[in-house]
C-alpha cells in the first residue's frame, strides 16, 4: 500500500503524488467501506481517485539513479525495424509497448518511432497519425516518471537526456 506523499506512477497516466488515502468522502454512491488513493496527477494536472485494492497497474515511479541509468543506456537502444504499416496491426504493437509498463519498453517504442519519422523524411513524406500518436503518449509517460525521478520540471526532461548523453559522450573521447 502506498502513502500520502509517495510519487508513483500509475497505469497509462503517468507519475502521481498520493495525495490522500482512506475512503471518499462527501462523494455521492461511494463505497464508504472502500479505501481509495487521492493522486495527483505530476503533469498536465488532474486527480485520480483509485481504489486500494484495484486491479489497475500502479507501482513507485523510478529512483534517479535508475532513471539515469536507462537514459544512459538510449544510445545502445537497437530500432527494432518493425515497420508495420497496417493501422490495426501498428496499434496493436505500441499498445503492447506500453500495457507493460516498463520505461525501457517505452524508450524502445520512442527509439523504433524516431527512426521510422527519419526514414519517412528522407522518402519526403510525414509521419503517420498513429505513429505521432503513441510517440507523443510515451514520451509523456517516459518523461512525467524522469521528472519526478529527477526533480526537474517536465519541461526540462528532453534537454536534461540531451546534455546528460551529450557529456558522456565527450568522456568517451
Amino acid at each position: 500500500m502506498f502513502q500520502k506523499g509517495e510519487l508513483i506512477f500509475y497505469n497509462n497516466s503517468g507519475a502521481c503524488r498520493v495525495e490522500a488515502v482512506g475512503p471518499l468522502e462527501g462523494a455521492r454512491g461511494a463505497d464508504r467501506e472502500r479505501s481509495y488513493y487521492r493522486l495527483s496527477l505530476l503533469h498536465g494536472g488532474g486527480t485520480i481517485f483509485a481504489p486500494v485494492n484495484s486491479q489497475v497497474f500502479m507501482r513507485p515511479i523510478l529512483s534517479a539513479e535508475a532513471a539515469n541509468a536507462l537514459i544512459d543506456t538510449l544510445p545502445s537502444i537497437v530500432a527494432s525495424g518493425w515497420n508495420e504499416r497496417g493501422v490495426r496491426s501498428l496499434s496493436d504493437h505500441y499498445h503492447e509497448a506500453f500495457q507493460s509498463h516498463r520505461s525501457e519498453d517505452l524508450l524502445q517504442l520512442m527509439k523504433d518511432i524516431y527512426v521510422k519519422s527519419q526514414e519517412s523524411l528522407r522518402r519526403g513524406k510525414r509521419l503517420g497519425m498513429i505513429d505521432q500518436t503513441y510517440k507523443k503518449k510515451a514520451e509523456e509517460l517516459v518523461y512525467s516518471e524522469f521528472s519526478a525521478a529527477l526533480g526537474i520540471p517536465f519541461e526540462e526532461v528532453e534537454d536534461y537526456i540531451a546534455r546528460r548523453l551529450e557529456s558522456r559522450e565527450k568522456k568517451k573521447a
